[in-house]
């Protein structure tokens, strides 16, 4: 009888701890999104619109984007105690170069955002058809993942002004796994299309910064709505190797190279 109001007992507290910490897990991403929405609206569009008026346009896009991600995480690693943050500080001494990373999270877009003094990146085509989106896309210097029918245009004019971007300090970052990975710490299927784009960007005598992040999809799961903001983590991002201009000579001989740097730096655990 004791035993069996122990096990109970024990079933009931572990139940009411589950709830609390769903409760907080709410707490946290209704508190993040709300300043990622209602906090954009109120607090940084009307620097956005200023903008628009502004010959430098583009320029002032991607800083303002980066001053708004870095309050963003200041406000995720205040809600977060149990996640801790190592981020690779040459990460933000990164210009002129093409970033190439694995790909978790959302929220790793957001964090190389947030890092990098001025990026841009490719963007699913579908965005561009969300009328107030897409003019905020173009006018960040976003382009589409394909040059198809109505997108080779803005794909085109965006590829142009890449030597000016990187010359301004720039960066270019790209997901070669084309989409989240689900699975595991390894690698998806490196997609050829974005290693050719990192390739054009090296004719232009650009360097190749090879970044890998851990830890954030169990900070923020793919497909889930949910922050686990109580689950003790730590998030990583490194730079592992950067790769000269000329080194790599075709998408075959990139796709080798990144799939040795990220394999010698799985991590066996980041917890």
């Amino acid at each position: 009888m004791v035993r069996w109001a122990d096990k109970n007992g024990l079933a009931i507290q572990d139940m009411f701890m589950r709830f609390i910490l769903w409760l907080y897990n709410v707490g946290v991403t209704l508190a993040a999104w709300a300043y990622f929405t209602l906090g954009f609206v109120l607090f940084h569009a009307p620097f956005y619109l200023v903008a628009l008026t502004r010959p430098d346009s583009a320029a002032r896009f991607q800083r303002y984007n980066r001053r708004f991600l870095q309050r963003f995480f200041a406000l995720i690693a205040a809600l977060c105690p149990a996640v801790s943050w190592e981020i690779d500080p040459g990460i933000r001494d990164i210009r002129g170069a093409v970033v190439l990373c694995n790909h978790q999270s959302y929220l790793d877009s957001l964090l190389l955002i947030s890092l990098l003094p001025r990026s841009v990146t490719v963007v699913k085509p579908t965005f561009f058809k969300v009328p107030i989106f897409a003019a905020l896309l173009r006018k960040t210097g976003y382009f589409p993942a394909t040059g198809r029918g109505p997108y080779g245009g803005l794909l085109l004019a965006a590829l142009e002004s890449l030597p000016e971007f990187f010359v301004a300090g720039g960066s270019l970052f790209l997901f070669p796994e084309g989409t989240r990975n689900r699975q595991s710490d390894d690698l998806l299927a490196l997609q050829t299309g974005a290693l050719k784009l990192a390739l054009r960007a090296q004719d232009m005598q650009r360097p190749l910064a090879v970044l890998r992040v851990d830890g954030s999809k169990t900070l923020f799961p793919p497909g889930k709505f949910l922050f686990n903001a109580g689950t003790k983590n730590r998030v990583r991002l490194r730079l592992l190797a950067t790769i000269a201009p000329g080194e790599c000579r075709n998408a075959d001989q990139l796709r080798e190279r990144l799939e040795k740097i990220h394999a010698s730096a799985r991590p066996a655990s980041i917890h």
